[in-house]
């Protein structure tokens, strides 16, 4: 069973395996292996902001499973083949669980495997090789699972057996130290996952050992406090895979236990009810991990059970089928992890 709370175990042991079996330097000669236990312990989640360039009305999604990045029509449906696929032994792709993408179309994939951020060009596919790629031991990435931008194009990764959020420069590349650090006891980090970023450049963490989503103001590092944190029974968030944010800066949040989403106004802290909620066998919405609201409203989900990508409409609540679902042999989705959508 794939199942967010092994995750963090599980990171430990990849990185572990990467430092005996590959190079976390970039085009190191051999190519890497994949060492991810088939992922049948499973994931979980990043966040993913939705903007409008070259390629918009894309979905990417990385494939822990397979070492692949894939991308679908927003509107895709069915059984239906990738636009794209990033893989092969130059894509240095190894245990890819963490996704954003910035307004270009450039994808950054947190890779699990060996501890390493990537980053690939807009529109690459087949085996394309990282035009960047921060790995190293001056970078504190240690089981990388969230990737994050903000307006800057700063870049942020969380590390959930580390507690902590690590920010690099928007051109950083290589063995490079972060420009900041978020972790301590008054972050209140205890295992950070999927991240967003809202308008106001605040930083929302989805922390599966609390079931909590935890929110900090711009720039927040050191042992900063959050400057709100939902959380409590009232909530019906645990175990939480992703979070995100629509264009109201609303905040949606994937329970990956429960296999079911809720949304927050975007004021919402402490232990309060969600506005909506969408669950129940109709939605078909199965252990979820990657999470990503259109500037339309419209819902996007990787589910790690079902090896599927469903689609909500605006408005759907309670026990609501998915409007599309890519889902069959021909997607090669396999073990579908961090989402975006532009």
């Amino acid at each position: 069973m794939k199942t967010l709370a092994k995750i963090m175990l599980l990171s430990a042991c990849l990185s572990l395996a990467a430092c005996g079996s590959a190079s976390l330097a970039p085009n190191a000669g051999a190519a890497r292996n994949s060492i991810v236990p088939s992922l049948g312990g499973a994931g979980p989640v990043w966040p993913m902001q939705a903007q409008t360039n070259a390629v918009a009305g894309t979905i990417f999604v990385v494939d822990a499973g397979a070492n692949e990045v894939e991308t679908f029509p927003a509107n895709g449906n069915g059984n239906i083949a990738p636009k794209t696929v990033i893989a092969g032994a130059n894509t240095q792709l190894n245990g890819p669980i963490g996704m954003a993408v910035n307004a270009k179309g450039d994808m950054y994939v947190a890779c699990n495997g060996t501890n390493t951020v990537n980053e690939y060009a807009a529109g690459a596919k087949g085996n394309a090789k990282p035009i960047r790629q921060i790995f190293g031991h001056n970078t504190d990435i240690a089981n990388p699972i969230g990737v994050a931008l903000d307006s800057k194009g700063e870049i942020y990764v969380s590390t959930g057996n580390q507690n902590t959020i690590i920010v690099f420069a928007s051109n950083a590349n290589g063995n490079v130290a972060p420009i900041r650090r978020l972790r301590g006891n008054f972050t209140l980090l205890a295992a950070p996952a999927g991240m967003a970023i809202n308008s106001k450049d605040e930083l929302l963490v989805a922390d599966v050992q609390s079931s909590a989503v935890t929110v900090y103001a711009p720039n927040a590092g050191g042992n900063t406090p959050p400057i709100a944190q939902i959380t409590g029974p009232n909530t019906a968030i645990k175990l939480p895979s992703s979070v995100a944010v629509d264009t109201s800066d609303h905040i949606f949040v994937s329970n990956e236990s429960e296999s079911t989403l809720v949304e927050f106004t975007s004021t919402a802290n402490g232990n309060v009810a969600p506005i909506r909620e969408i669950n129940g066998s109709k939605t078909n919405i199965d252990q979820p991990a990657g999470l990503a609201v259109d500037k339309a409203g419209t819902i996007f989900v990787s589910n790690l059970a079902n090896s599927t990508i469903t689609t909500y409409v605006p408005k759907a609540k309670g026990n609501a089928p998915p409007a599309t679902t890519i889902a069959g042999a021909k997607t090669q989705l396999n073990t579908p992890f961090g989402l975006s959508e532009l």
